[in-house]
């Protein structure tokens, strides 16, 4: 059996596993990189490509991270492969997948980025997506595999997948929750005995804190707000997260706890609520007898959906109440209206219920109520300090911000436990950050046969066929004890004999007690000792870097003090407590098997510059390799950009940021302001701005470009479709071809505008476009912006298969270079034929970077 991570391997997003299995080609999930930049957000379906097509497609849930991708994916599959889902994970994903065409084309008009699919592409996705039910095998390929969807808790409709051959199984648990939700009951723990597991580990490294205990500080704080007069805004996830908090508040409010007070429900969660209502029987009892009742299981006399946009001011305006409304990380949506007009003033509270990604809105917002002291004065914290954008605008914020957790997860207790009833030969952790994955299979190496593997993306895994289902080993080894109990002491016995008897590590904790033990002595108890030793104060082994379950035996030397790197949760203290507030770093990665730290700044050009002794002198501390994130933190870019505005100049909407030429743009409105203090101005808000994030700062003045003649069709110049199709003509027998060509207009006038895959190759045709533009009379210009999902696809499949591709190729347009990660480098030959090739289709130059 082999299992190939197109994504969501070691990361939160993009899930995608290719499962070969007794000669079959299973997929499960595919799905997107939320907020990732374009050229990022999707799995590596090439792959599919080389190793052959799925001949199903499984789901586990609707949530975007796993089932986004589908309408990228299904074009490229044989028109006879299904995606088998739960009934109502595919009504979820129909609503989740129509919205983001909607935000697509939102942002397309606004920042002209390209959409990843087609409005009608969802049509036809959710028409390949074939039913299935809980808890019965379902053949697939012609009926040499079978497959059950297992009710895993997360989500309505989410899933355990069992995956059986005649002769291997894995289980893929997607996302799990063990506890019992108030919309859902928790996991059923299936009743098999896989093989592998490929398991969720995204709280592999957290206990939650007491579920009932949460919901009753956050029903009991809105009901304190509402009655001081104030209003309260939860922004939840449309999916799970909102139907949790809507039902938490009406029980407390039916049981007499809180008095009652309207409940406004907005956004999408709306139509994901009249999904969940049309599924009774997978509810948890008491809301199928509301239904069987005829009853609605969320709306009642206090808990009522907002009817449309129009009715937002009137609630606004109107006596005390909680809105809850998507989108959980104020990412546009609903919420990001409601916060932007409430965040204000201070008798409001902003309630957080789930995760906040890094360059959120909702991330910015908690951040900044953490660095707030309560009751802030001018002095103490300046009120251009207090400042966000949200929902397109500056506003101030004034209001509570609290955090509640609400999490649909299970925990890394409830993972072990799994884990252990079940019993797999190994498992396979996905769906978590590296500290989460790390601490998870220190855990769990001890209770698996064949232990724990943390894949990458891009990886291919290979799990045998084995009858052996016990722990014992095909060679029986006799203890060196004598009969005596494990200590600090026999570690290092036990290291003297794997050195002198050349055994090849690294070493699993329970390999190192059979030595110590003997197979024939050996149980699960002193496996578990044995590990505590391994990890407390000792010098006879070392945890492997990148798998700290694996030990490695000290050579002389290796132990003294301060020859190797300080240890990771130490260095990553010492680093993130290393710089000033105002360098602005924000995230602290550690690549232990590179021995590596990449460090996030909001402006990394500015701390390169500014901070880079500081940089080097703790290299040497920590013993560690720092590298800078080569992209600053674009809601700091924007945010910056509105602060610097001038007195009397208005932003008009968001900033838009061209990432590219390292430029941000503001459209803005002046009150009165003579032309030469506006270029006074201006300039020094550019200078300012370029010195605090190293881009380059330009204010568009709209009201006066308006009053610019805009200038008619070209005289002489040829009827548009007619120019149109000449172009097209024209570039039929050249290397390149512009995948765009539409009609621009300027101040100087209309023109035709072509895109190609970046400016670098367009104007390679400068001449050639001089002479077409003659001829037809109309202006010919190139955009000066690059389309970086093709440059990502060209790196991907530049990049020899063999290399692997742990993650999404990095576009640097400022310095004309695309590097690309990879877990083994080309060789020499193939690296020159490929940059050469990259560098004719891009007019980029491409790098591989060994992870």
């Amino acid at each position: 059996m082999k299992l190939h991570f197109l994504g969501g391997a070691n990361e939160v997003g993009a899930s995608c596993t290719l499962v070969e299995i007794e000669g079959r080609r299973i997929l499960v999930d595919a799905g997107i990189r939320m907020g990732a930049p374009p050229g990022s957000q999707l799995p590596n379906l090439s792959v599919l490509d080389e190793v052959g097509k799925p001949e199903a497609a499984l789901l586990t849930h609707a949530h975007s991270d796993h089932s986004g991708a589908l309408p990228v994916l299904l074009p490229g599959l044989p028109p006879e492969v299904r995606i088998h889902s739960t009934r109502s994970t595919r009504a979820i994903v129909g609503v989740l997948l129509g919205d983001a065409v909607k935000i697509m084309r939102q942002r397309g008009e606004e920042d002209g980025e390209l959409p990843l699919y087609p409005p009608e592409a969802v049509e036809a996705c959710v028409g390949r997506m074939s039913p299935v039910p809980f808890l019965s095998s379902v053949p697939l390929c012609e009926g040499a595999i079978k497959a059950t969807w297992i009710p895993s808790g997360h989500i309505l409709g989410a899933a355990s997948i069992h995956i059986q051959g005649k002769r291997e199984n894995v289980l893929m648990t997607g996302d799990v929750s063990m506890a019992n939700q108030q919309t859902i009951p928790g996991m059923v723990v299936p009743r098999c005995k896989p093989d592998v597991m490929v398991m969720e580990s995204t709280y592999g490294n957290r206990q939650h804190a007491d579920r009932s205990q949460q919901e009753t500080a956050l029903v009991l704080r809105v009901a304190e707000v509402i009655a001081e007069g104030g209003k309260v805004l939860v922004p939840a996830f449309a999916v799970g997260r909102a139907q949790e908090v809507v039902l938490v508040l009406s029980r407390a409010m039916r049981r007499g706890r809180i008095p009652p007070f309207p409940v406004y429900v907005d956004g999408m969660v709306r139509a994901v609520n009249a999904v969940y209502g049309a599924f009774p029987d997978e509810l948890t009892p008491h809301l199928r007898r509301r239904v069987s009742k005829g009853e609605d299981p969320f709306y009642s006399e206090f808990i009522v959906q907002v009817a449309s946009p129009s009715d937002r001011d009137r609630i606004l305006k109107g006596p005390p109440c909680c809105i809850v409304a998507s989108s959980g990380m104020l990412v546009g949506g609903a919420s990001s209206y409601y916060a932007a007009r409430l965040a204000g003033s201070s008798e409001n509270l902003i309630a957080i219920t789930g995760y906040q990604d890094e360059e959120s809105p909702g991330r910015a917002l908690l951040d900044l109520a953490r660095r707030t002291p309560p009751n802030a004065t001018e002095a103490s914290c300046p009120a251009r300090e207090r400042l966000l954008t949200l929902d397109g605008q500056r506003v101030p914020i004034d209001c509570r911000v609290e955090t509640y957790s609400l999490s649909a997860h299970a925990d890394r207790g409830e993972l072990v436990s799994l884990v252990r009833r079940l019993t797999p030969r190994s498992v396979y952790l996905v769906h978590g950050d590296e500290d989460a994955r790390r601490s998870l299979a220190s855990d769990l190496d001890v209770y698996l046969p064949e232990g724990v593997v943390l894949p990458e993306n891009g990886g291919v895994y290979t799990a045998e066929a084995s009858e052996e289902r016990g722990r014992a080993r095909a060679v029986q080894m006799r203890g060196i004890s004598g009969g005596l109990t494990a200590n600090v002491d026999a570690l290092a016995d036990v290291r003297d004999y794997v050195l002198e008897t050349g055994m090849k590590g690294p070493f699993r904790a329970q390999v190192l007690a059979e030595v110590w033990y003997g197979t024939g002595e050996m149980d699960l108890a002193k496996v578990e000792a044995f590990k505590r030793l391994l990890d407390g104060e000792q010098s006879a082994f070392k945890p492997d870097f990148r798998r700290p379950y694996l030990y490695h035996a000290s050579e002389d030397g290796d132990v003294e003090a301060g020859v190797g790197p300080m240890e990771v949760n130490e260095a990553r203290a010492r680093l993130m407590g290393g710089f000033p507030p105002e360098a602005g770093l924000f995230k602290c990665s550690a690549f232990t098997d590179a021995g590596t730290f990449e460090l996030a700044f909001y402006f990394p050009e500015v701390v390169a510059a500014r901070y880079g002794d500081l940089i080097r002198a703790l290299e040497v501390e920590t013993r560690w390799k720092i590298r800078l994130r080569q992209t600053p933190h674009q809601g700091r870019l924007a945010q910056t950009a509105i602060e610097l505005l001038p007195d009397g100049v208005a932003p008009l909407r968001a900033p838009a940021l061209h990432m590219d030429r390292k430029e941000v743009a503001v459209d803005v409105a002046v009150s009165e302001c003579p032309d030469t203090d506006w270029e006074t101005l201006t300039g020094e808000a550019a200078r300012r701005f370029l010195v605090e994030t190293g881009y380059a700062l330009t204010l568009v003045r709209p009201n006066r470009e308006a009053a610019l003649p805009t200038g008619e069709t070209p005289p002489d110049a040829w009827e548009i479709n007619r120019a149109y199709t000449e172009i097209r003509e024209r570039f039929k027998h050249q290397p390149q071809v512009p995948y765009k060509v539409g009609l621009k207009s300027a101040a100087s006038g209309p023109y035709i505008e072509l895109s190609f895959i970046s400016p670098r190759v367009g104007k390679r045709y400068e001449a050639f476009l001089s002479g077409i533009s003659g001829e037809i009379g109309w202006p010919v210009r190139i955009r000066e912006s690059a389309n970086q999902e093709q440059i990502a696809q060209e790196a991907r499949r530049l990049t020899p298969r063999a290399c692997g591709v742990p993650g999404a190729p990095r576009i640097y347009l400022a310095e004309n270079r695309v590097v690309v990660p990879v877990a083994v480098a080309p060789d020499p030959a193939a690296q020159a034929d490929a940059k050469e090739r990259f560098r004719e289709s891009t007019g980029l130059d491409i790098e591989w970077n060994v992870k």
